[in-house]
């Protein structure tokens, strides 16, 4: 392999040939994620905020568009989720 060609191809991005069939494009990735997403919004919690735990009430707001802290009480966390919801 001349030392073109291996800068060619490292410039096209490695490995030589064909791209692995096993790898997606960022492209692809970005609509799972967003189709991932989209699935989430539309499902509600399968139980109720008050028997959630800090985190999974994290979790679920970050599903609403909701980003909390932690840090805050579990009440307070309830509180901003049902502001946020309507």
């Amino acid at each position: 392999m001349s030392l073109w060609t291996r800068f060619t191809s490292w410039l096209a991005g490695w490995p030589e040939g064909a791209p692995r069939k096993d790898h997606r494009s960022d492209k692809d990735e970005d609509m799972l994620f967003q189709a991932q997403e989209q699935l989430s919004k539309q499902h509600p919690p399968t139980k109720p905020l008050k028997l959630m735990n800090k985190r999974e009430l994290e979790e679920y707001g970050r599903t609403i568009g909701l980003e909390l802290d932690r840090r805050k009480t579990k009440a307070y966390l309830i509180k901003e989720i049902g502001e946020h919801s309507g």
